[in-house]
């Protein structure tokens, strides 16, 4: 009897970065149905995708391009760019009897669009971002064949003429197991000494929407009430923590300052944090919130995008106005003061929320779903 020919997708990625739109990726990936799909991983660089999927053993195609449409602004630059990619990603797709393209973010949208068309492949366009402002990403969308908002709020900025092929699907997300990282270890092992200190945590891909600077704003404020100790995780590739840290007068807090560029082990602080702390602002949705409250890790967010679907305000979690670092610091003070009975009824709805909303066998059936369908 011949073998049943899988619907193969194709998911590319750029490889030299990692946030919770690959975690996601990757996640729905992992639990696809493979007696329908067989789905094929592409990455265009060398960096912490790549060795990250390395080190889990994932299967990767490595097809790296000397130019990418994005990078720098200009649509005539970014116009050739898209052009010079055109035949091999065209050759790639044929030569692979790809079905689906599925592009997880704003560089692989632009640069894989054009060549999935003429390959007569199926585009979907995970979008996790509000919808930007800029010309030429206005102009590609249109050629896609589904847009996968992952929040109401990202929908809710879609142009209406593109809201006909537009759903929404929340991410799928679970905790992930750790992976040995020297440097983590070494950093796990000097933390010890601080069990007994409350802990605070941030943790994201630093750029100026997550607004590390607010954080650290309101760290400094609580510090000056309380001895805790704030611990930063996340790739800082425009420097933003050193500039901020150099800026800091008070050598005490500074001390009190735990920095790590990149987690392999996100579980061990979530478990081992005693509150979240996320400042950014306009997030389509954010991961760690949702990592956070399967962990049972209390969380306060700004009152900003997406993170309005996910808590609600002194019910799962708190909300805090934009950019307010000294009522972010009340808050969090506040928190530390609750009975253990009320803090613990906070976890269990915030476990429940994320478990019921983002649960990954529901939301990758909704996936499989919308692929049938097209």
């Amino acid at each position: 009897m011949r073998e049943r020919k899988k619907i193969c997708i194709c998911f590319p990625f750029m490889g030299d970065s990692i946030g919770g739109s690959h975690l996601s990726a990757l996640e729905l990936i992992k639990r696809l149905d493979n007696f329908y799909f067989y789905p094929l991983i592409v990455l265009h660089k060398k960096g912490i995708l790549y060795n990250y999927l390395k080190r889990r053993k994932i299967s990767f195609f490595f097809l790296p391009l000397k130019y990418f449409v994005g990078n720098k602004k200009g649509i005539f630059l970014n116009i050739k760019n898209l052009f010079l990619n055109f035949y091999k990603l065209k050759s790639f797709l044929n030569k692979n009897s790809i079905q689906f393209v599925h592009s997880n973010d704003s560089s692989i949208h632009l640069n894989w669009i054009i060549a999935s068309k003429f390959s007569k492949c199926k585009f979907f366009w995970h979008l996790r971002i509000k919808f930007p402002d800029w010309r030429l990403y206005k102009i590609l969308i249109n050629f896609s064949d589904k847009i996968i908002c992952i929040s109401r709020y990202v929908y809710n900025t879609v142009p209406n003429k593109l809201k006909f092929k537009s759903v929404i699907i929340y991410n799928p997300i679970s905790l992930l197991d750790k992976i040995e990282n020297k440097n983590e270890k070494i950093l796990i092992s000097k933390f010890s000494k601080f069990r007994n200190k409350k802990k605070i945590l941030f943790m994201a891909n630093i750029i100026e929407s997550k607004k590390l600077d607010i954080f650290v704003k309101s760290a400094l404020e609580i510090f000056n009430k309380k001895n805790f100790i704030f611990i930063i995780i996340g790739s800082d590739k425009y420097k933003i923590f050193n500039k901020i840290f150099f800026n800091l007068k008070n050598k005490k807090f500074k001390k009190n300052i735990f920095f790590l560029n990149y987690s392999y082990n996100i579980k061990y602080w979530l478990k081992n944090a005693d509150i979240l702390l996320v400042p950014a602002i306009n997030e389509g949705h954010n991961r760690t919130i949702v990592e956070s409250m399967l962990a049972k890790l209390p969380v306060i967010a700004s009152n900003s995008g997406g993170h309005k679907e996910t808590i609600n305000n002194k019910k799962n979690g708190w909300l805090f106005q934009t950019n307010n670092y000294t009522e972010l610091a009340k808050l969090t003070l506040n928190f530390f003061k609750l009975s253990k009975s009320k803090k613990e009824k906070i976890k269990i709805q915030a476990y429940k929320t994320a478990f019921n909303k983002f649960n990954p066998e529901k939301n990758k059936k909704k996936i499989e779903n919308l692929y049938r369908s097209i």
